[in-house]
């Protein structure tokens, strides 16, 4: 995305890929909660499976490559000056983490605390798809519009500080499902804009380099999420997973109220019209 979308177009266009993710919620938990109910976790991974095996076969056959060989061989010889930049970009996807965290962490929060079952959490997932949906497509544009990049990205990570403090502390299951959905709204404002700008303060040659870096994080917070929010719930108090977890998303917060590096790079393929919009 960041390849083919020109600088002034990438926050939004970011985080429509975001929208897979929401429809995934709509669809997902209900269909998991049904196919459990029918034959149990082997029948939902094997359907999950499936689906994988497909994304992969459509993947080979229709995502075109924005990166000529000349590019990519290119990009290996870039100089170790750059790889700074790297670092120093990588410092705020740390938020990924959290979030990470907080998310693989919900559906154990539901069992162990609230005291639900599969069902009840699969069908308060799949509500909560739908509000995340309706919130996508109805205010997270105007807002970025409104507030630009920048101050969205640092309202969102105010949010997720304060709802991560906050969820540990739930006494019941609406004000629980209140919670979720304010995260969720962070999450519009956070994750697709926050991975635009970043791609628009480094060169072109490292953008996967640098979107890889997100995608391990995103990675290892999926290993170590339910490790420590399992732990976290079975042997303290439910508030210390939010306090956890705020502690973890507190950096980034201060970062977000740093300077923010101006954008130096711009892709080759785009005019310098785009820079100056």
């Amino acid at each position: 995305m960041s390849d083919i979308v020109p600088p002034k177009d990438r926050g939004i266009q970011m985080a429509n890929i975001g929208i897979a993710h929401v429809l995934a919620s709509l669809i997902g938990p209900g269909l998991g909660g049904i196919f459990f109910s029918i034959g149990g976790l082997f029948f939902s991974g094997i359907f999950a499976a499936g689906l994988s095996a497909f994304t992969m076969i459509l993947t080979i056959l229709v995502l075109k490559e924005s990166w000529s060989k000349e590019k990519r061989m290119e990009s290996h010889k870039f100089s170790i000056v750059n790889n700074e930049k790297i670092r120093n970009n990588k410092n705020a996807l740390f938020h990924s983490v959290s979030f990470m965290i907080m998310m693989s962490s919900i559906s154990f929060f539901g069992v162990l605390v609230l005291k639900l079952g599969i069902l009840e959490i699969s069908l308060i997932m799949m509500i909560s798809g739908i509000i995340r949906t309706t919130i996508r497509f109805t205010l997270f544009k105007p807002t970025l519009r409104k507030l630009g990049e920048s101050n969205a990205i640092r309202l969102g990570l105010t949010i997720f500080f304060i709802c991560f403090f906050i969820i540990g502390f739930s006494p019941n299951v609406l004000m629980f499902f209140i919670i979720l959905m304010i995260i969720s709204f962070a999450a519009s404002l956070t994750r697709g804009p926050l991975n635009s700008m970043i791609s628009q303060t480094i060169s072109p040659k490292i953008q996967g380099k640098i979107n890889g870096y997100g995608s391990s994080l995103d990675s290892f917070a999926q290993i170590v999420g339910p490790l420590i929010g399992t732990f976290i719930l079975q042997f303290f108090m439910p508030y210390w997973l939010g306090i956890v977890i705020a502690a973890i998303a507190f950096p980034p917060l201060i970062m977000a109220f740093q300077k923010i590096e101006a954008k130096k790079y711009i892709h080759p393929s785009f005019s310098e019209d785009y820079i100056k919009d």
